[in-house]
């Protein structure tokens, strides 16, 4: 440790070491690292008294050169100390003379403000003198609120106005007094333009209350007591007889409106609170089944728009009672509803009775458009009430949609349940949807079993032989008496349904599945095209009889389709050119094969594939057997095409 001691004394020196720490090893040290310690120390100190002494030697003569400049500093130094003295003490008394001025002016100044003090209560005072003797003489309510709002305004600007004595004793008298008569002649002036809804009275007395701010605190009290009538005049109307009760209800309705044109007249604040009270108050005193509900909101419901600016939450105060109105209603249409029994009930007669119903529920509710639409919607849920009923009533089974010599049980159901939803949909057409459907989904299911019977009793033109005779074939002898069972049976039913979904699409379907069948009858160079046309105009004419409609109108000119003249055949309106192409074909030699006949199938398969497909369809396979009958004649040499072959062509072109 000695040696470290020793060697770090220049680390010490320069500050390169703890001092503590080292002073600490110093401490601790033996004598002999103290001695050499102390030698090394009074080293450094020869060492730097011989540099001191030689830099003092060195700089000598520069430190004597400075020496008059270092005496002419001095006596610069002593003139400016003088002359700071000479200010220090001019300052010293211009700072006494200032405080002593402004001693002085603080206290003038004093002296004016009570002065002006004493002005201005003397001017107040005799302002408020002036006032008071003009407040005695003035009668009108706005002009005494301005004087007496002055007046207060004064006081309270200068409290010690009261500690005058005469002005203490008229203030004390006279102003309380003045404030109070403004007040209560305000609010009687108040009430009065209220009750003969004179604006200008009520602008004027709004004006004087407003003045001494008393308006807001009148208006609490006059509302107060509005509300408070108008609760009385509620709960008399909800504690009185049905009759009593209607007899009074103009009167009450007569009341609200009254308050609201009075709370009109007061702004908008006041009128948005006085709504809302009676918004509670309505909600809270009329009961949802009370007998009069419907009258009071079409009576409240014109008032609170009788003006286009009613607040919401006097529309929405009625809405409860609304909601109630339209819950009732459905209650008894469903009720009705339930109490009728489809399977047996006459149709015309639940028909008068339900549509009576509900006109007679939505004529109640007419004057107002939202309950309209929402007495709309409940007609909508009554009818799907309806169709559910209907659905389940109905009999789609097969044996009941055939269509024999006699009516069974099952099918005057179901026709009463058609003729039950054609006139709920006549009468209500857009809410019958559900209705709507479920007639569309039975008379769908009948027409299809219709088309079925139809399509197995023509097809039998295909199989039955018979000779010459110009007598009707056996098929349509039995179709012909399948159309007196269909028209037996839709005799049942509404004639305008019949018309529309039934009966139309029959006559053209029949018409159009003999059109069809025949041209798969190969008729050249025989008396089958003769056999057809009996059998056609038979049909026709049957058709006619039962004067179904049809899109061919005028039937007679569909025998031209089966006549001699082509050209005339091909000129026939209405009838699709497969039909035409077909006929051509029919009427060419073997050669030209059937359609059926070209794919190899029956041609109950082939009028099954036709009815499945479109027209375009229908012409694409007509196509491919021309084209391939084209390739034949060619194979095989011939120098010649049938007859028809350019005007199927020709179908062909135009088609494509």
């Amino acid at each position: 440790m000695s040696g470290r001691v020793d060697e770090q004394l220049d680390d010490f020196l320069w500050g390169k070491t703890d001092v503590k720490d080292y002073l600490k090893k110093v401490a601790e040290c033996d004598s002999s690292v103290a001695e050499s310690l102390n030698r090394k120390v009074a080293g450094l100190h020869d060492t730097l008294d011989k540099q001191l002494r030689k830099g003092v030697e060195t700089n000598l003569p520069r430190l004597l050169e400075q020496v008059p400049a270092l005496q002419s500093l001095e006596d610069t130094l002593h003139s400016v100390q003088m002359r700071m003295t000479s200010v220090t003490k001019e300052s010293n008394r211009l700072a006494t003379v200032c405080d002593d001025l402004t001693t002085k002016l603080r206290e003038q100044t004093r002296q004016l403000e009570a002065t002006m003090l004493k002005r201005n209560m003397a001017s107040d005072a005799q302002r408020c003198e002036e006032l008071f003797e003009s407040l005695e003489k003035r009668s009108d309510l706005v002009k005494k609120a301005e004087i007496t709002s002055e007046i207060k305004e004064i006081l309270n600007d200068n409290k010690n106005l009261r500690k005058i004595g005469w002005l203490k004793n008229m203030v004390d008298t006279k102003l309380k007094v003045a404030e109070n008569e403004v007040r209560r002649s305000g609010a009687e002036e108040l009430k009065r333009g209220l009750a003969s809804l004179n604006s200008s009275m009520v602008v004027s007395a709004q004006r004087a209350l407003r003045t001494l701010n008393y308006l807001d605190s009148e208006l609490e009290v006059l509302l107060s007591s509005s509300v408070v009538d108008l609760d009385k005049k509620l709960m008399e109307l909800s504690n009185s007889s049905p009759e009593v009760a209607n007899k009074s209800l103009p009167v009450v309705a007569a009341t609200i409106q009254s308050h609201l044109e009075q709370a009109a007249m007061l702004g908008e604040v006041y009128k948005k609170k006085f709504s809302e009270k009676l918004a509670r108050l309505i909600r809270s005193r009329v009961p949802l089944d009370t007998p009069y509900a419907l009258r009071f909101v079409q009576q409240l419901g014109r008032v609170f728009n009788s003006k286009g600016d009613s607040s919401p939450a006097l529309n929405d105060s009625l809405r409860p009672l609304k909601n109630s109105l339209l819950t009732h209603s459905l209650a008894r249409l469903h009720k009705l509803v339930e109490e009728n029994d489809f399977s047996t009930a006459h149709a015309n007669a639940f028909v008068d009775l339900i549509n009576s119903a509900m006109e007679e529920e939505h004529r109640k509710v007419d004057w107002d458009a939202e309950l309209s639409q929402k007495m709309s919607n409940n007609i909508e849920k009554c009818i799907e009430i309806i169709a559910k009923k209907l659905e389940a009533n109905l009999h789609l089974q097969r044996d009941d949609l055939l269509l024999g010599d006699r009516l069974t049980a099952n099918q005057m159901t179901n026709y009463r349940l058609i003729q039950t939803a054609d006139g709920i949909t006549k009468r209500w057409p857009a809410e019958s949807k559900s209705v709507t459907a479920i007639q569309k989904e039975t008379l769908d299911a009948i027409v299809i079993e219709v088309k079925n019977s139809i399509r197995a009793i023509v097809a039998r033109m295909h199989v039955e032989t018979r000779g010459m005779t110009k007598s009707v074939a056996p098929y349509m002898q039995e179709l012909l008496t399948y159309i007196n069972h269909i028209d037996m049976h839709m005799a049942h039913v509404s004639r305008a349904v019949c018309h529309s979904h039934v009966l139309s699409q029959i006559a053209e379907y029949v018409i159009d599945s003999f059109i069809l069948n025949a041209t798969l009858v190969r008729s050249h160079a025989s008396d089958e095209r003769q056999l057809i046309v009996i059998d056609f105009s038979r049909l026709l004419e049957a058709v006619r009889s039962m004067e179904w409609p049809s899109k061919y109108g005028d039937t007679t000119r569909l025998l031209d389709l089966f006549g001699s003249d082509v050209d005339v055949m091909l000129r026939v309106e209405g009838v699709k050119k497969s039909i035409l192409i077909q006929l051509l074909v029919s009427d060419s030699p073997s050669e030209l094969p059937l359609p059926n006949q070209s794919v190899k199938w029956t041609p109950e398969e082939y009028v099954k594939w036709y009815e499945e497909h479109t027209e375009l369809e229908v012409l694409a396979f007509l196509n491919g057997l021309v084209s391939s009958y084209n390739s034949s004649v060619i194979s095989r040499g011939q120098q010649h095409y049938v007859d028809h072959y350019p005007r199927i062509v020709k179908l062909l072109q135009n088609a494509f």
